[in-house]
């Protein structure tokens, strides 16, 4: 997975078994998760809560399954609500990506983990729980529609031709004088998310 190693990997086994058979361990374990993922300025945390939480939720299989998902994913506290507040960010307006962008030209300062990077983070392991738990029962319900999709693609587009997600284009040049700043473009990663997004609304 992408953050913790083997100590991620450890971790989440020795959290799942102590979630199995206890809804309410579950429940707890979840939460904190959440609770990271939402506010830890930390990459490496809040990777190490995605790891986990595409763990717990795809991995650990008891009869509680089914309501672990719901309790991940439903609003207000869940992953879709999280989506929902970070994706009505102006992606132009993260201050966090524009300190990144300061590190990229080498100011040399670590940049905060921006709001950006943690709504991007959260499509991103919400596009993995459906495609590794397609049957679970919360994609049967209501708690994600249409418009909330389009509302991610449309966060998606934005955010990716900005400082906060995008890659740098390079300038336009001639005679070797720059006459145009690059700006910004999609990374392949993000078309395809968009891809992903696009056939899962299909499904709806």
């Amino acid at each position: 997975m992408r953050a913790g190693g083997e100590g991620g990997d450890a971790l989440c086994r020795t959290l799942e078994r102590g979630s199995l058979g206890s809804l309410r361990r579950s429940e707890a374990v979840l939460s904190e998760a959440l609770r990271l993922l939402r506010g830890s300025e930390s990459e490496g945390q809040v990777s190490l809560c995605e790891q986990l939480l595409l763990h717990l939720l795809t991995r650990t299989s008891d009869e509680h399954q089914n309501a672990r998902c719901a309790a991940a994913l439903k609003r207000p506290h869940g992953l879709l609500g999280l989506i929902a507040d970070l994706s009505h960010a102006n992606p132009a307006t993260d201050r966090a990506a524009d300190s990144a962008d300061g590190e990229r030209s080498g100011s040399g300062e670590k940049a905060p983990f921006s709001e950006s990077a943690r709504c991007f983070m959260c499509i991103r392991l919400l596009l993995e729980l459906h495609a590794q738990a397609p049957h679970a029962a919360v994609w049967g319900d209501d708690s994600l529609c249409a418009s909330d999709i389009d509302a991610m693609v449309r966060w998606l587009r934005d955010a990716s031709r900005t400082a906060a997600l995008g890659q740098e284009r390079p300038a336009a040049r001639l005679l070797g004088v720059v006459r145009r700043r690059g700006g910004y473009e999609r990374t392949e990663s993000q078309q395809q998310m968009l891809k992903a997004l696009t056939a899962l609304k299909k499904r709806r």
